[in-house]
């Protein structure tokens, strides 16, 4: 069990004996409260873990656990296990975040989210095949997704494939005009097509 998801179990245990505020269980864990937060969250998604709020005091959030949650079902939710790879790949923890993903992907083979952020982790350690063979699954499922076509237009772009990396992020534009990402890319990759265009033949 990764240790995101090892503190996901903790926080809901530790919720189902008693209700508990983020600094509350922030000191009790030595974890910051974005952190705490960004757990509650992922519990929350999952179905865990509810908000309590005061009555007279608005800015005071209690949490507690769902009496009929079985803590092992947070293994079998695929959102939850999605949230935790996203912790795990902001945290520079890669591999872990990876098994996280694919986790979740089992759980929920027409996941595009995870399918696609699979493919992200993969490009950062340069799993290219892995990357595309994942992409084609997001547009498959997704198939004007303009994140899938701007991460395949990254892939080719690496792989010295301009003209490929070109149309992958035109697909990207048309399907989200204002996606600047992807204006960016294409205007670098045109500079470098007409560049080379330009070089004389030796």
């Amino acid at each position: 069990m990764s240790e995101a998801l090892a503190t996901k179990k903790k926080i809901f245990n530790m919720l189902k004996h008693k209700n508990m505020t983020v600094p509350q269980l922030s000191k009790k864990l030595h974890l910051s409260r974005a952190t705490i937060r960004q757990h509650i969250k992922d519990l929350q998604t999952a179905g865990a873990v509810i908000d309590i709020q005061d009555q007279f005091f608005r800015k005071h959030v209690s949490y507690r656990a769902k009496s009929f949650f079985d803590g092992k079902t947070l293994l079998k939710n695929a959102k939850a296990r999605w949230h935790t790879g996203n912790v795990l790949f902001e945290q520079g923890k890669l591999d872990d975040a990876l098994h996280e993903f694919s986790a979740a992907i089992k759980l929920d083979p027409k996941y595009a989210d995870a399918y696609f952020n699979r493919a992200l982790t993969q490009r950062m350690l340069h799993n290219d095949d892995e990357v595309i063979r994942d992409l084609n699954k997001v547009l498959e499922l997704q198939p004007t997704s303009p994140d899938a076509a701007v991460l395949m237009g990254d892939v080719e772009e690496a792989k010295g494939d301009l003209e490929n990396a070109r149309q992958w992020y035109e697909k990207a534009l048309k399907y989200y005009p204002f996606y600047a990402e992807a204006k960016n890319r294409l205007a670098k990759v045109q500079k470098l097509l007409e560049a080379k265009k330009a070089k004389p033949v030796k």
